[in-house]
């Protein structure tokens, strides 16, 4: 099993979070509390970069490109939210295989938040950012699978934050899942990251978050 590094050097282009919790509250369970298909650029998913990386629309998708190693892209949807169920189609565009991409849940602050990701290589994790730092749930690093594709295949991912229970699934198979009850709520978004080698560059797709 390869060695992950921990440390990620961040960049973060973040929407603001206006507290429609009472969204969730009314929907009843199975009902989409947000779905987005990149077709047309528009708030709360930000287009732009930096000189560690950039977001934009491309053809129907919104492309990520991360140039810089041990670095990291969050876009949050600027929604508040308890129990949900997350979805998200990714493909590697160009770039190195060992590069990840997943979603968020319970996002608070950069300090404290969940996220559920895949790589390109063919591993997942599920962790948590605490104020010490990252910390790993239900394993000690990334994780290999099969079920993962590689390479520049895509993969649909699903994810569950539902009370203290998280899971992961990629293309209708469970990876993993894990418990935490520090978070109860918060934001929801998406993420890329690079780990030694910088250069991803990935595309991402009907991102929908379901009531559970």
């Amino acid at each position: 099993m390869k060695f992950r590094s921990a440390i990620f050097l961040l960049f973060v282009l973040l929407a603001g979070c206006n507290a429609l919790r009472w969204q969730e509250t009314l929907a009843q369970p199975g009902e989409t509390l947000l779905a987005e298909n990149f077709s047309t650029p528009r708030p709360p998913w930000p287009v732009g970069g930096t000189e560690y990386g950039q977001a934009t629309y491309d053809n129907g998708v919104y492309r990520v490109q991360v140039a810089a190693p041990y670095t990291e892209f969050r876009a949050l949807a600027g929604q508040r939210y308890g129990d949900v169920r997350l979805y998200l189609r990714i493909g590697k565009f160009a770039g190195p295989d060992a590069v990840r991409a997943g979603v968020i849940c319970r996002f608070v602050d950069e300090r404290n938040f969940y996220f559920l990701t895949i790589t390109a290589d063919g591993e997942y994790a599920i962790g948590k950012m605490t104020p010490e730092g990252l910390r790993f749930l239900g394993a000690e690093t990334f994780q290999p699978a099969e079920a993962v594709h590689r390479g520049m295949a895509v993969n649909e991912l699903e994810a569950e934050c539902i009370g203290d229970r998280l899971r992961l699934f990629a293309n209708g198979v469970l990876l993993a899942e894990a418990q935490d009850a520090a978070l109860p709520e918060g934001d929801v978004g998406l993420l890329v990251g690079t780990f030694a080698e910088g250069g991803a560059d990935v595309l991402l797709d009907d991102f929908k978050v379901q009531k559970p």
